[in-house]
């Protein structure tokens, strides 16, 4: 087994060598059960604050800014979610066709369990999907050129946690958002972390909800295109108020949306949350204008579930659809050595990857024809190689010195540190690579990234 040596500079330059002994193989060594990581997943998912951009005449646009899922057309083909999204929805909000969609908000999840000098922590992450972006071109004024799939992410990673389950004297270290190429980093504690929780209503909250601010789908200037922001109030500033709140880098942004995880059950009992179906989705579609100010009692109260990334990654794979055939991602492929098979059904026909080295096409396909966006083999945050609380990635450069192979369970987890210079390196990020072998049962590990926790 390897260990894993960085540069940290912030720490003057000394020299830092993390151990598979450190992190694993402890006689302490424990994990948590599937009924936990679920567990902790919705004690911490977030409340989302969405801002919509849906009064374009006839109602073309109404429910755009609707959180949703990969099939909520329920046909197994991601290439046409955007088309749908923009020229369909419409008669299934009207109640005149496609009551079989299923468009129910979705935050695609995982959690990634390791030991470290026989202490546990978790990261969870948190992947927020719509199915059309506005404005690709940041030249445009007016946005005409809808793009394919947008997605936005959440991580909080969770310190000192105990076999007692969520709740029971572990602590945050850190929430990310990610908004476009920067990620904005707050650590446990920090005032800009707001939650509905016990300490900010009178009755009984079970977890803790941090409160997201979510920009409209489209835009050219400002927060824009779905990105996140940290809300810089707390509940007692907008509840029996006006919906605007500061957010990170920007004051009074308005909000029309309240989206809440549906299996948070004090959570969503609070906001009187709803599932989106045919027959209430006209209720539900916002349809105001980006710079409506309406009071916070009028907003939209809908219901989100939590699924797993896992559903997702195994689209990717070259052969997805048939040999060599995959209707939804293209692209030039990324290489994995799978350890373990994955497999998913979430198109409605049984993905089954086997162990070994395995092909991903990283593009998404926008009905047809090549796309630009990328999809889990590319994402950064997927395999931990971002800047924290900084602008840019070094996936590719990680990537390459591992010789364009990836092994399943590569992951740098973050322990969350500002950056000393606006253009950081690799060796100043404060964190690790997790050691050979971090994941298994027996070195107190879990890596819930190829993993389903939940019913697709």
């Amino acid at each position: 087994m390897k260990s894993f040596i960085f540069l940290i500079p912030i720490l003057g330059l000394s020299v830092f060598a993390f151990t598979d002994s450190a992190l694993s193989n402890s006689p302490n060594s424990w994990i948590l059960s599937d009924d936990q990581r679920r567990a902790f997943l919705h004690y911490y998912s977030p409340i989302i604050l969405k801002r919509s951009d849906e009064n374009k005449i006839k109602g073309k646009t109404r429910g755009h800014d609707w959180i949703t899922n990969f099939n909520f057309d329920q046909d197994g083909d991601f290439s046409n979610n955007r088309k749908n999204w923009e020229k369909e929805k419409v008669k299934f909000i009207a109640g005149k066709d496609h009551e079989n969609w299923n468009i129910q908000p979705t935050l695609y999840t995982a959690v990634i369990e390791f030991m470290k000098n026989g202490e546990k922590s978790l990261i969870l992450l948190y992947h927020v999907y719509h199915a059309m972006q506005g404005c690709q071109k940041l030249e445009q004024v007016i946005c005409k050129n809808e793009d394919i799939h947008d997605w936005e992410r959440m991580e909080v990673r969770i310190n000192h946690v105990t076999d007692q389950g969520p709740g029971h004297g572990e602590n945050v270290g850190y929430s990310v958002l990610t908004a476009h190429s920067k990620h904005t980093g707050r650590l446990g504690g920090h005032p800009d972390l707001h939650y509905l929780d016990n300490m900010e209503t009178p009755q009984t909250i079970e977890g803790k909800h941090l409160f997201i601010w979510q920009a409209k789908w489209r835009g050219s200037t400002g927060p824009r295109k779905g990105e996140l922001r940290f809300v810089e109030d707390g509940l007692h500033e907008f509840l029996d108020g006006t919906a605007k709140v500061d957010v990170s880098g920007h004051d009074n942004k308005p909000f029309h949306y309240i989206f809440v995880d549906q299996d948070a059950k004090d959570a969503a009992a609070f906001w009187n949350a709803k599932r989106i179906n045919a027959d209430n989705a006209s209720d539900l579609a916002s349809g105001r204008d980006d710079d409506d100010i309406i009071k916070t009692r009028k907003t939209k109260r809908i219901t989100y579930e939590l699924q797993d990334l896992a559903d997702v990654f195994p689209t990717h794979w070259v052969h997805a659809n048939g040999q060599g055939t995959n209707i939804n991602w293209a692209g030039s492929t990324v290489q994995i050595e799978l350890t373990e098979p994955i497999q998913s059904s979430i198109t409605g026909n049984a993905i089954d990857i086997p162990a070994g080295l395995q092909a991903f096409h990283p593009l998404s396909l926008d009905d047809g024809d090549k796309g630009k966006r990328s999809g889990y083999p590319k994402k950064h945050w997927f395999w931990g190689t971002y800047f924290w609380g900084n602008e840019g990635k070094w996936t590719s450069d990680a990537y390459r010195n591992r010789g364009e192979v990836w092994n399943q369970h590569d992951y740098f987890a973050h322990e969350g540190s500002e950056h000393l210079r606006s253009k950081p390196s690799p060796e100043e990020e404060a964190g690790e690579w997790l050691p050979e072998g971090w994941h298994k049962a027996e070195n107190g590990g879990f890596d819930g990234r190829w993993v389903q926790l939940f019913s697709e």
